[in-house]
């Protein structure tokens, strides 16, 4: 059986090619990605304190304290939205 050059060449390209396809293919999705610094910013939660120092107020007759810690939860960037749900108001809330 004899084989032919250009069988051989053939043979030989086609891995060439596909290497070939595959380092153009990722140079494209790295080009076409976004810097870090032209991407949009992710949303963000804060949270921030009204006060800097907390009273706690008990009585004799009632266990427990009354408890505001006057803070506050801030959205940056985005919407901030809970989706929470139940079947009565005798079942648990599900988000």
């Amino acid at each position: 059986m004899t084989r032919s050059p250009q069988g051989r060449t053939n043979r030989l390209t086609r891995p060439s090619i596909a290497v070939a396809a595959a380092v153009a293919v990722t140079a494209g999705v790295v080009a076409a990605a976004p810097d870090a610094k032209t991407a949009e910013p992710t949303p963000k939660l804060s949270l921030i304190a009204a006060s800097t120092s907390v009273t706690l107020d008990s009585w004799k007759d009632d266990p427990g304290v009354y408890l505001d810690l006057g803070t506050y939860l801030t959205s940056e960037n985005g919407a901030f939205e809970l989706q929470v749900t139940r079947k009565s108001y005798k079942d648990p809330v599900v988000a």
